[in-house]
């Protein structure tokens, strides 16, 4: 990633009621050895090879090791249910998702995640919710938080759709911390699998996140 912008103009439509949360304390920093960095660099390449769509896996170890340029473009005035402004961190985590559902479903997900305060982590996030679909899939997907690590680690909500292509779909998922509401990030996934309505569908999950650092 060489560069990140982000419009958050049009969240000023959002009517959430405000409220705010205190965040828990940033754990201490821990230095992760060279050769053990090597390693998992060495890990991606490999897969890679295998798979071409690994190779987004290597983008959060960038994001941790040389922050891109952040533009965010706040709203006008702050939307209800936003911070006052947006965090100076950037969180980037990409990984493997898949799901199952049949109007109520379960997904899962892990993967890395990498942050420009140098974080960088393994991940993982189980959920549930509703869809307007049955079917099953797997795939990558993108997460972007407007944050540290810390704001992904937890419960989140999530409202989005997915759109169907061929034997595939492209979704979207705005993400929110449970009440009292905040605004997170959004995640960006592409899945492969039989779906029962071929064209569109919208989903409300609720999904738990944990993070293990390895570089801090």
């Amino acid at each position: 990633m060489n560069y990140f912008r982000a419009d958050l103009r049009q969240l000023d439509l959002l009517d959430i009621p405000k409220q705010s949360t205190p965040l828990a304390g940033t754990p201490q920093r821990r230095n992760l050895k060279a050769s053990e960095k090597k390693a998992l660099k060495s890990a991606l390449a490999l897969s890679k090879r295998f798979d071409p769509q690994f190779g987004m896996l290597e983008e959060p170890i960038g994001v941790s090791e040389s922050p891109p340029p952040i533009t965010v473009l706040p709203p006008a005035k702050v939307p209800v249910g936003m911070t006052s402004g947006p965090s100076k961190d950037l969180t980037m985590a990409a990984g493997i998702q898949a799901s199952a559902l049949a109007v109520v479903g379960v997904t899962a997900q892990g993967g890395i995640y990498g942050c420009t305060n140098k974080e960088l982590g393994v991940y993982f996030s189980v959920g549930g919710g509703w869809w307007t679909n049955i079917g099953a899939n797997a795939g990558p997907v993108v997460t972007i938080i407007f944050g540290p690590p810390k704001d992904m680690t937890g419960v989140a909500l999530g409202i989005g759709a997915d759109v169907k292509f061929m034997a595939g779909a492209i979704g979207g998922l705005l993400l929110f911390s449970p009440p009292p509401i905040r605004f997170l990030g959004f995640a960006v996934s592409l899945a492969v699998g039989p779906s029962a309505i071929p064209a569109f569908d919208v989903t409300i999950q609720v999904s738990n996140t944990w993070t293990k650092p390895i570089l801090k």
